[in-house]
C-alpha cells in the first residue's frame, strides 16, 4: 500500500468503471472470460482472485506502473481452466496494459494539476488575506470571481459569500453609482485610480484609494479587472497635519513674529513684483516708510517689554488703516515699517493715508507701571515713476524723504521727489534684489 500522491490519485479511479471497456475488449481478443484491472488499495478479494488464478496457471498478470515507475496495480487475464498464454497473447495483454497505464497517468496528471491548483488557491488566499487592502477580481459582467478577507471589514461579506455576487450587491447602491464609471473604464482597458471615503462596518469612516486594473489576455481582449483598495486614512491624516505644519512654517517665514505684519522677505518680493507690473502694464504703486521717533529712549527708559508693546501697537494701527486687501503693511526690522499701496491713488491720497497713520500713532499710548507712554513716528512717501529702473528707486526716494522728516522735527511727513540718487543706510539694510 502507500500514501504517496500518485497512489492517492489512483484511488480516485476505483469503482468508476474507467477500464471496463478495455477489459472487455482484451478478454475477447485473448479469448478469456475475465480481464480485470487491480489497483493498489482495491479490495483484497479481487486481488486474491487474480493471484490465485496466476498460481494455478489459469491467468496472466501484467504489472502497471505510474509515470514515476512505481507499481500501482496489475492487468489480469483470468480463465476458468488451466492454460498457457502464447507470446502473442502476452504481448497483446501488455499493449492493453500500456493503454491502461497511459489512462492512469493522465488521471494522475489531472489529479496532480487539481492538487496544485488547490494549493495555489490556498496560498493566494493566505497571501491576499494578510495584505491590509481589499483585493478582488470582477468579470466582464461585474460578478465577483475572487475576493480577500479585507472586504469583511468594510462590507461585512466573507470571500466565499462574495464569489458570484454582482458588483452592486456587494458595495451598495451609493458606491455602485460612484464607482461604476471607473469599472466601465477598466473594462474598456483603462486603468483607474481614485479616492473615496467609505463607512466601515463598525461605523467609522475610512479614506481609501482604489485601483481598477484591466485583465487583458494575449489577444488584447479584456476579461475582467482586478481591484486593489488601500486604506489611506492614516496617510490622509498625516498629510493634513503636514499641510498645517507647512502652512505654519510658511507663515513663520513670511510674518514678523512680534507684530503679525509681513516681514522684509515678503516686502522685497512684493516690491519686485510691483516694479515688474509697472514696467509691463503701467500699474502704479506707492510706498510709505515710517520710523518710530526716539525708540531707543523708550527701550532704555522703560525696558524692552514696553518697547515690544509699542511695536505691536504700531502693527495694529497699520493693519487697521490699510485701504484694501491689495495693500501691504510690513515691519522691516527694529522700529522701521512700510506700507505698499496699490490700485487707485494719487500723491494726495497717499499723503492722506500717511497722515491718518501718523495721527493714530500720535494719539496712541502704552500703559506701564510708571504711567502711559506716548510715541510718534516720522514718514517718507513716494510714488512709482516712469524713470524708475526698478523698485530701489522708489524706495530711495521714500527713504530720503523719511530722513528729511527726521531732521525737520520728527512726527511729520515728507514726500520724496523723483530722480533721487541718494541711498541711506536704511535702504542698504533691506538688500533689495537688482531690478
Amino acid at each position: 500500500m502507500g500514501t504517496n500522491p500518485e497512489v492517492s490519485g489512483i484511488r480516485r479511479l476505483q469503482g468508476i468503471g474507467s477500464f471496463d471497456r478495455i477489459c472487455r475488449l482484451a478478454a475477447r481478443v485473448v479469448n478469456v472470460p475475465h480481464v480485470l484491472v487491480s489497483l493498489v488499495g482495491e479490495d483484497r478479494e479481487r486481488s486474491a482472485l487474480a493471484e490465485t488464478a496466476v498460481r494455478e496457471r489459469r491467468g496472466l498478470m501484467i504489472p502497471l506502473y505510474s509515470g514515476t515507475h512505481q507499481r500501482i496495480g496489475a492487468l489480469c487475464a483470468l480463465d476458468t481452466q488451466p492454460r498457457v498464454f502464447s507470446e502473442d497473447e502476452a504481448a497483446i495483454l501488455s499493449d492493453f496494459a500500456a493503454v491502461v497505464e497511459e489512462s492512469i497517468q493522465e488521471h494522475e496528471d489531472a489529479a496532480m494539476q487539481e492538487q496544485l491548483h488547490r494549493e495555489f488557491e490556498r496560498r493566494m488566499k493566505s497571501v491576499t488575506n494578510s495584505i491590509p487592502a481589499l483585493i478582488g477580481y470582477w468579470n466582464t459582467d461585474l460578478y465577483c470571481e475572487f475576493a480577500n478577507d479585507a472586504y469583511r471589514l468594510i462590507f461585512g461579506v466573507t470571500p466565499d459569500e462574495m464569489v458570484g455576487k454582482h458588483f452592486r450587491e456587494v458595495i451598495g447602491e451609493d458606491l455602485y453609482r460612484l464607482n461604476l464609471p471607473h469599472a466601465r473604464a477598466a473594462l474598456a482597458g483603462e486603468a483607474q485610480r481614485f479616492q473615496r471615503r467609505v463607512t466601515r462596518m463598525d461605523g467609522t469612516l475610512a479614506d481609501t484609494e482604489g485601483q481598477y486594473l484591466p485583465d487583458i489576455d494575449e489577444q488584447g481582449a479584456v476579461r475582467g479587472f482586478f481591484v486593489l483598495v488601500t486604506d489611506v486614512t492614516e496617510l490622509t491624516a498625516a498629510k493634513g497635519e503636514l499641510e498645517v505644519s507647512n502652512a505654519q512654517l510658511l507663515k513663520q517665514s513670511t510674518t514678523d513674529f512680534l507684530t503679525g505684519l509681513a516681514n522684509r522677505l515678503v516686502f522685497s518680493d512684493r516690491c519686485e513684483a510691483a516694479s515688474r507690473h509697472y514696467r509691463e502694464s503701467g500699474k502704479a504703486y506707492g510706498l510709505i516708510l515710517l520710523d518710530l521717533d526716539d525708540f531707543k529712549h523708550i527701550n532704555d527708559e522703560y525696558g524692552h517689554d514696553v518697547g515690544d508693546e509699542v511695536l505691536r501697537a504700531v502693527g495694529r494701527i497699520l493693519a487697521s488703516e490699510l485701504r484694501d486687501r491689495e495693500d501691504l503693511a510690513v515691519r522691516l526690522g527694529g522700529e522701521e515699517f512700510a506700507v505698499l499701496c496699490f490700485g487707485k491713488f494719487t500723491p494726495d491720497t497717499l499723503h492722506a493715508l500717511a497722515e491718518r497713520i501718523r495721527t493714530q500713532i500720535h494719539r496712541n499710548t502704552v500703559s506701564t507701571s510708571r504711567g502711559p507712554v506716548s510715541f510718534t513716528s516720522s514718514f517718507g512717501i513716494a510714488c512709482s515713476h516712469e524713470d524708475d529702473s526698478g523698485w530701489k528707486n522708489i524706495f530711495a526716494r521714500a527713504d530720503v524723504a523719511l530722513y528729511k522728516a527726521k531732521t525737520s522735527g520728527k512726527d511729520c511727513i515728507q514726500f520724496g521727489s523723483s530722480n533721487v540718487l541718494e541711498v541711506s543706510g536704511r535702504f542698504r539694510s533691506v538688500r533689495p534684489a537688482a531690478g
